[in-house]
């Protein structure tokens, strides 16, 4: 019916334009150079009023917790906890993320240097974040399932539905070790060897930038951000920002520890905010809907991946 009425309404448009044109032409002169332009200016200001008054600026926003667990000014390895599965796994995940190592002498050694103090901990756990990020964006649009297995755990597996985006396109790994330059945790041959054979699959036209904010009294603490943005219709900014430090002997919620290590271990919180904005210009636009709809997901699942 409606594909009816609007087929009926492009006719109806078409023979009016038809009989306009054909009238001017059998009328031909200078008289109605006037009229011509007046209509056609009034007619182009009435549809620029009409779409645009329709369009608008949208955003979409969400907040959560996250933190690290630290060892001697490192992400601490933890035995596997079979009471806290997914907790265990990211914590392990950061751990490993958090030591890039390096040859030399033809040994491999840490490519980054523990924290000493406490200022020093909450930059180490803001650009760990920021990276881990980046590298969990990869894994989001790549994997749509997953399987773990662990001594004394048994196998879990997980699975998601990732959401359709129409025009995609793949960000390759020299774009975003170009992004991630000045990163200490991609600073090592192995990383940057990884990264050179992986891509991030996003909308068409996104690029990814890391942004770092020193913080101020004005400002707040420092932040670190990894931005997606495609000009014209959206910009995504997930951004970290420390809240706390515990004191040693403190580990997240449900999260077992031995005993003999307790006393060595400090759990570090961070607030990570998600913020997409959409650009009026293009809110009408069909893509924007997917958009909004794959920046929910998005927002979402590393949510998922980033809390206790």
């Amino acid at each position: 019916m409606g594909v009816a009425l609007l087929g009926a309404a492009l006719l109806g448009g078409l023979l009016l334009l038809v009989a306009a044109v054909l009238l001017c032409y059998l009328n031909f002169s200078e008289r109605i150079y006037g009229p011509l332009v007046s209509v056609f200016l009034g007619g182009t200001v009435a549809a620029i009023i009409a779409v645009a008054s329709s369009l608008k600026v949208t955003e979409i926003e969400r907040a959560f917790g996250a933190s690290i667990l630290f060892e001697a000014g490192l992400p601490a390895f933890l035995p596997p906890d079979p009471n806290a599965p997914r907790v265990s796994h990211r914590l392990s995940t950061l751990a490993i993320r958090g030591r890039p190592t390096g040859e030399k002498e033809g040994a491999q050694v840490l490519s980054i240097s523990p924290a000493q103090t406490d200022s020093e901990l909450f930059d180490f756990g803001l650009e760990l974040l920021q990276y881990h990020i980046v590298e969990e964006l990869h894994t989001l649009q790549q994997a749509q399932w997953s399987t773990t297995q662990t001594v004394g755990m048994g196998v879990q597996s997980a699975a998601s539905t990732r959401v359709r985006v129409t025009r995609t396109a793949p960000v390759s790994g020299d774009k975003i070790l170009r992004a991630l330059d000045g990163n200490r945790f991609a600073n090592s041959d192995f990383v940057r060897g990884v990264w050179q054979h992986m891509y991030i699959t996003l909308p068409q036209g996104t690029a990814i930038t890391l942004v770092k904010e020193v913080g101020s009294p004005e400002s707040g603490p420092d932040r670190r951000t990894v931005r997606l943005k495609k000009p014209l219709f959206f910009t995504l900014d997930i951004t970290v920002q420390p809240m706390i430090g515990s004191g040693p002997g403190s580990v997240p919620v449900g999260v077992a520890a031995p005993q003999d290590r307790l006393a060595n271990l400090r759990t570090f919180s961070y607030m990570v905010t998600c913020r997409g904005r959409f650009e009026w210009v293009t809110s009408a636009n069909w893509q924007t809907e997917e958009h909004k709809k794959w920046t929910e997901w998005l927002f979402g699942e590393l949510e998922k991946r980033l809390t206790d």
